[in-house]
C-alpha cells in the first residue's frame, strides 16, 4: 500500500496510509465541492483468501428524490447501460445494519485476490474509482453534468 500511495501522491492526491490501510479522498466533478472517500483494506476474504479490499463512499448521498428511490442493483444497472468508463469489478451495495437504522447509503465494493495481483493494478483500480466516483457524483447532482 505504501507504493500505491507514493504513485497517488505524484497523480496529485493526497492518500492517507495507516497500516494495513489506505484510504483516499476522490473528487467529484470539476467545479463541485462534494470529496467521496475511498478506503482500500488489505486482509483475509471468507471464501477467496487474501486480498485488497475497495470501498468507494459517497458523499452526500440524498434521501430523496434520487436518494430515496435507487437501490443498488439500480446503480449497476445505470452503470452498464451508461457504459461507465472504469473497471466493473465489484458492485454497489449497502451495509445491511444501516438499512435497518433506516440510514442506508450505497456504496461500491470490490474484492481483488492476492492471486490477480499484477504490478501497478492498485494504482489502476484507485484511478478507476476516481472516474466512478465522477459519475456517482453527476448521479447525486444532475445539474453538475
Amino acid at each position: 500500500l505504501a507504493a500505491t500511495a507514493r504513485v497517488l501522491e505524484l497523480r496529485g492526491l493526497a492518500p492517507s496510509l495507516r497500516p494495513g490501510a489506505l484510504a483516499v479522498d476522490l473528487p467529484g466533478r470539476q467545479g463541485g465541492s462534494r470529496i467521496h472517500r475511498l478506503e482500500v483494506t488489505t486482509g483475509p476474504h471468507e471464501v477467496l483468501g487474501g486480498g485488497v479490499r475497495l470501498r468507494l463512499h459517497p458523499a452526500g448521498w440524498p434521501r430523496a428524490p434520487v436518494g430515496a428511490k435507487l437501490f443498488p442493483v439500480d446503480l449497476n444497472h445505470l452503470e452498464v447501460v451508461q457504459g461507465l468508463d472504469c473497471h466493473l469489478i465489484g458492485s454497489w451495495t449497502v451495509d445491511p445494519a444501516a438499512v435497518l437504522a433506516s440510514e442506508a447509503k450505497p456504496y461500491f465494493n470490490c474484492f481483488i485476490p492476492n492471486a490477480l495481483f499484477r504490478p501497478g493494478a492498485l494504482v489502476d483500480l484507485v484511478l478507476s474509482m476516481g472516474i466512478r466516483a465522477w459519475w456517482v457524483d453527476a448521479l447525486i447532482d444532475p445539474a453538475e453534468r
